[in-house]
């Protein structure tokens, strides 16, 4: 992968975002479209929509802002790193290959301080924003609590 893309998706990766309190992904999509002049919504919950270009109708990218990682205000530290097999690791089809690997933010990277990092929507952003670069008429939707029950 690209080295901008890789760091904007770690960057992506890194923001905290437990269900419920979302702001900080939706500020990060949000100053996105502004510096592309891409305008959006933010509806009465938190939802935030983004339109690109003029249609009567629109390829539309869809993710969740939520996880459920209890992750700390400082955030978390998303390493790339190669992958080795450890006494919790279930498979060995990534054995040998780079993965991005999230940990407590500002601690060391041990096994004891690793933490899930979201990918669960927070690649499905990183995707739908990356999309939404290459075409001149699209929409993008992102959806607030979908962990606890698709309340957005």
């Amino acid at each position: 992968m690209d080295k901008n893309k890789l760091d904007r998706l770690k960057e992506i990766l890194s923001i905290p975002s437990l269900y419920g309190r979302e702001e900080k992904v939706r500020n990060y999509i949000s100053q996105w479209a502004i510096a592309r002049n891409i305008p959006f919504y933010i509806d009465v919950i938190g939802n935030i929509y983004l339109t690109k270009g003029q249609s009567d109708s629109y390829p539309c990218m869809v993710a969740h802002m939520d996880t459920v990682h209890k992750i700390q205000e400082s955030g978390i530290d998303i390493v790339e790193e190669t992958y080795v097999m450890n006494r919790t690791d279930y498979s060995s089809v990534c054995e040998g290959k780079q993965v991005l690997r999230g940990y407590i933010g500002g601690k060391e990277h041990t096994f004891e301080n690793r933490t899930g990092c979201g990918g669960d929507d927070k690649a499905g952003i990183f995707l739908a924003l990356e999309i939404m670069d290459k075409f001149d008429i699209m929409k993008c939707a992102f959806f607030i609590s979908e962990e606890i029950g698709c309340i957005g």
